[in-house]
């Protein structure tokens, strides 16, 4: 059983990882399309304005996974549950730009896609939050 210490002296919670297999496979997607070169992006995504949408889009659906997946494993309280939800996206979001701007040629790493992930982080949050007040995420436990 898989399992994750929280705290320096918390007790060990086993992990259900099932609560997080959405969340583990978009972070592999946002991983292969940020690392794809820039010849292979279609055109219409090019279009002033959409990489933004789209940098914004993925991260919103990467927090709001983490979130839903703490929510449905319940061990968190929701200020322990933002500060993993906001912390593993954000780290994520860095790795990625600092990636494209040292490995890809064609494609560059830069802050305003970062400050465009980390809206869609907040905003990613705020709706899982919004969410478990109400019976919708209840019905996929």
């Amino acid at each position: 059983m898989n399992c994750l210490k929280i705290g320096l002296f918390a007790k060990t919670i086993p992990v259900k990882i099932k609560y997080f297999l959405p969340a583990i496979l978009w972070a592999i997607i946002i991983l292969l399309a940020s690392l794809l070169p820039g010849s292979k992006i279609p055109d219409f995504l090019l279009l002033k304005h959409a990489d933004k949408v789209i940098h914004f889009g993925m991260y919103f659906v990467f927090a709001f996974l983490i979130s839903a997946g703490i929510f449905f494993h319940r061990f968190y309280s929701w200020r322990k549950n933002y500060f993993v939800s906001s912390f593993v996206p954000l780290f994520f979001a860095l790795l990625t730009e600092i990636l494209q701007h040292s490995l890809i040629n064609s494609r560059s790493g830069n802050f305003s896609d970062l400050f465009t992930n980390i809206a869609g982080i907040a905003a990613g949050i705020i709706t899982a939050k919004l969410f478990s007040k109400t019976s919708c995420l209840q019905r996929f436990n």
